[in-house]
């Protein structure tokens, strides 16, 4: 998640559209009051932030649009170019899953980051405190990831246009791309904001495991679609 004084715009990061990617690919032109949330290529959390801090630290790293307009003085959220990504929801379920999967695995390993995970500044961000982790540990396949009662409270399957809407549902940021067409979608916001025409190097992607990926079945996907109905319909995908 971004918002730039300095170059005017602000990005909403849904959960699994390649937010890390475009943060990375986006921080060397933002300035002193510009403010971050994001990790970088190594995993680590970074926090960048300017003179806003104080005014900022409510946000998320996925914080809705509704979430930021509220913090943010009327002229400058309507002056300011509002961007974000959305993913077929299927594609960013089973994506979820295998990141998931993923850190489950590294929770469990020998490495500096584990170790910090225990210290009182680490603890906030434990994979292990997060929905999707709990409800990972506590099933045993896809299917029933999908359906466990506490996986609700997880960003990344809540409905993408949560992220992007307002209480009546209509649409508050000014371009909407997608993780399907993410360079070719990438260059318009580059060009809009006057940046170099570059292509994203993935970053904090779901990485592979034991587990494999999973192929959801019949009933996986009708229960997949009538979960983000609303994106469906919105952004025109089709199981």
């Amino acid at each position: 998640m971004i918002i730039s004084a300095s170059k005017k715009f602000i990005f909403i990061h849904t959960m699994k559209t390649a937010g890390d990617s475009i943060g990375v690919a986006l921080q060397p032109y933002l300035g002193q009051s510009d403010f971050i949330l994001q990790n970088d290529f190594q995993g680590w959390w970074r926090r960048t932030t300017g003179k806003n801090e104080s005014i900022y630290q409510s946000l998320h790293k996925h914080s809705t649009a509704t979430e930021v307009r509220s913090l943010m003085p009327a002229d400058l959220w309507e002056t300011y170019y509002k961007f974000a990504f959305v993913r077929h929801p299927v594609d960013r379920a089973v994506s979820l899953y295998t990141y998931i999967a993923g850190k489950a695995q590294q929770r469990k390993r020998i490495r500096p980051l584990n170790a910090w995970y225990l210290t009182p500044q680490g603890k906030k961000d434990d994979p292990v405190n997060w929905p999707a982790m709990r409800a990972f540990v506590a099933t045993d396949s896809f299917s029933s990831f999908l359906r466990y009662p506490g996986l609700s409270d997880e960003r990344g399957m809540r409905p993408q246009s949560d992220f992007l809407c307002d209480a009546d549902g209509k649409i508050i940021v000014d371009f909407v791309g997608r993780f399907e067409n993410l360079d070719v979608d990438m260059a318009k916001v580059q060009d809009t904001l006057g940046l170099p025409n570059k292509s994203l190097t993935r970053s904090n992607t779901s990485k592979e495991n034991h587990y494999g990926t999973p192929k959801p079945s019949a009933d996986d996907l009708d229960y997949l679609s009538n979960l983000f109905r609303e994106d469906f319909e919105r952004f025109g995908y089709h199981i």
